[in-house]
C-alpha cells in the first residue's frame, strides 16, 4: 500500500539527513507493484497516490518499471502486457499526466474524515482535488467528503481510469464526493 512508499520516502529523507546531504535532489529511477502479488486495480490506485506523495515530497522524477511486458508471458510490472494491451495503471498514468499536467500542487488537506487524503492543484485558475480513502476496501463505500464550491460552479469527478460524472452543488453550494478506495 501506498503507507510503505511514504515510509520508505521518510526513511530515505532522514538518511540524507544523517549524512548531511538532505539537499540534495532525489531521483526515483525504478519502482513499481507486481502482480499477483497485488491486483491490477490496487497497483492503479497505488501508483497514482505514489506520484503525489514523491510531489509533494519534492521528489524530481519517478520512472515506473516497466512500459510493456517483453516477453510471450503474462506481465508483471508492467503497464502493457506482451501485444501492447494497456492495463489499469497504464490508463491510470495517463489520466494522472492528463489531470495534472501543468498543474501546481498547492498542498496536502488534511484528512477531513480521517482516513481521506485530499492534495489539491490549480491550473489556470480551476482548482483540482486528487481525493482517496486509505481504509476503504474493495466494494466498500468510504464516507463522503462534502466540497463547498464558488456559486455558480460545477465539479467533475474523474476515476483513475478515466471515467467522467458532473457533479452539482447541493442547495447548501456543497457536491459530495465518496473518495476512491
Amino acid at each position: 500500500p501506498d503507507v510503505h512508499f511514504v515510509n520508505g520516502l521518510k526513511g530515505t529523507r532522514a538518511l540524507m539527513r544523517k549524512y548531511g546531504i538532505a539537499d540534495k535532489p532525489l531521483y526515483i529511477t525504478e519502482m513499481g507493484y507486481a502482480t499477483p502479488a497485488v491486483c491490477e486495480e490496487d497497483i492503479a490506485a497505488f501508483m497514482v497516490r505514489c506520484y503525489l506523495y514523491a510531489w509533494e515530497d519534492g521528489v524530481k522524477f519517478v520512472i515506473w518499471h516497466d512500459v510493456r511486458c517483453w516477453k510471450d508471458y503474462p506481465p508483471d510490472y508492467e503497464m502493457m502486457s506482451w501485444d501492447l494491451t494497456p492495463r489499469a495503471h497504464f490508463t491510470a498514468y495517463g489520466v494522472m499526466t492528463r489531470e495534472l499536467e501543468r498543474a501546481k500542487m498547492i498542498r496536502r488537506i488534511g484528512m477531513p474524515l480521517g482516513t481521506q487524503v485530499v492534495f489539491e492543484f490549480e491550473r489556470r485558475g480551476v482548482r483540482i482535488f486528487a481525493v482517496w480513502d486509505r481504509e476503504a476496501v474493495r466494494g466498500a463505500v468510504s464516507r463522503a467528503w462534502h466540497v463547498p464550491l464558488p456559486a455558480g460552479r460545477r465539479a467533475v469527478l474523474t476515476d483513475i481510469q478515466g471515467a467522467e460524472r458532473t457533479l452539482l452543488p447541493d442547495a447548501g453550494g456543497k457536491v459530495t464526493v465518496f473518495p476512491a478506495r
